[in-house]
């Protein structure tokens, strides 16, 4: 299998008109996403909740990694990762994370990701390392808080893809955000936080 068909987006220009499709979609369709944008602040709450957990995780273990998955691993931006920094006033990378098939990240720096956590690909704050998951479960409430967390985010990423595919394509469904929006606020209220604990 050829990887570099496997790598979206990893040429700046197909990068570029990606985005700016994004970018005119949001524009076109602006009362129909309004919804969509307040899922991606409120998933950008759920984010800034567990990233002083995620960076002192990091600073425990990354740094005495022998094989970081930084230099290793085969990721990108997806189509979610796109919308999200869309829809909440992210700054965009200037390009995607692989510039071609066997490269690192090329955001990585000698003191690790150089991007803010929210414009990162979700994979690298939803994957925990064995050292990181072990640290983490020494302590279960930080522990529980980052796995309904990362649960929230991944259901609400998901919501904000389909809807935003229901709204462009003809036939939204305006459901679905009010369907996350039910789910969040009821799992809230079970942990006992409000939306300014968001």
């Amino acid at each position: 299998m050829n990887l570099e068909l496997c790598l979206p987006l990893h040429r700046k220009s197909a990068w570029h008109e990606a985005n700016w499709s994004i970018a005119h979609l949001l524009k076109r369709y602006p009362s129909e996403t309004a919804r969509l944008k307040t899922t991606a602040l409120e998933i950008s709450g759920l984010f800034e909740g567990i990233f002083p957990i995620l960076d002192q995780l990091c600073r425990r273990t990354c740094r005495f990694c022998p094989d970081p998955c930084c230099l290793k691993a085969t990721i990108w931006y997806d189509v979610k990762d796109m919308l999200f920094m869309h829809l909440s006033g992210t700054k965009i990378p200037d390009a995607q994370i692989l510039s071609g098939p066997g490269d690192v990240c090329r955001y990585v720096g000698p003191k690790g990701c150089l991007l803010e956590r929210c414009a990162r690909p979700f994979v690298c704050t939803a994957y925990l390392c064995p050292p990181q998951l072990s640290l983490l479960r020494k302590h279960p409430i930080e522990d529980k808080k980052v796995a309904e967390s990362i649960r929230l985010i991944k259901s609400g990423r998901t919501l904000i893809e389909n809807a935003f595919a229901a709204i462009t394509g003809g036939g939204g469904n305006d459901n679905v955000c009010q369907s996350w929006d039910a789910k969040g606020k009821q799992a809230h209220r079970a942990r006992g936080m409000t939306r300014a604990d968001l």
